[in-house]
């Protein structure tokens, strides 16, 4: 693995963008600034039967933050507001370790490289962040939607 923070895979990745754009009439979005780096973050969410139908994004901000949305993006689809939170659990152990034995999604290991610059931890995990933002308000406003508590996000 590259540990270059913008290695040729965060670059590739960054550069697809899937699922980059708008969805007409999305059942919940937020939007998210690091006002760190200036990276701005909005994801749209459609929902049914408690499970991700469609998920887009738009981001302005830096080459992690725009890999990290991308690589969410495609595999946000199917999975519930508890998938997400646990994937972001999976990043953060990649970036943020608790101890060596880390467990974490193979497909967060593109992000290793970022441990070093605790300063770049927050432009990674900012489309989890709104994701689960946006997912949250779902719930706030109908709690059986999502089957989640809201005192449990």
């Amino acid at each position: 693995m590259d540990d270059a923070v913008y290695n040729n895979l965060i670059i590739s990745l960054s550069k697809e963008l899937k699922y980059a754009g708008q969805i007409d009439c999305p059942d919940c979005e937020a939007t998210l600034n690091n006002p760190l780096c200036g990276d701005r973050v909005t994801i749209q969410i459609c929902v049914a039967d408690k499970h991700i139908i469609d998920f887009r994004h738009q981001v302005r901000g830096c080459i992690l933050c725009k890999a990290s949305a991308s690589l969410l993006a495609s595999r946000a689809c199917g999975m519930t507001l508890m998938d997400i939170i646990e994937l972001r659990k999976s990043l953060t152990e990649v970036i943020k370790p608790k101890s060596e034995e880390v467990v974490f999604q193979a497909c967060h290991e593109i992000f290793r490289p970022v441990r070093k610059h605790r300063s770049r931890h927050s432009c990674v995990l900012l489309p989890y962040d709104a994701s689960i933002q946006a997912l949250s308000s779902l719930v706030v406003h109908d709690e059986n939607r999502l089957d989640v508590p809201v005192k449990n996000i």
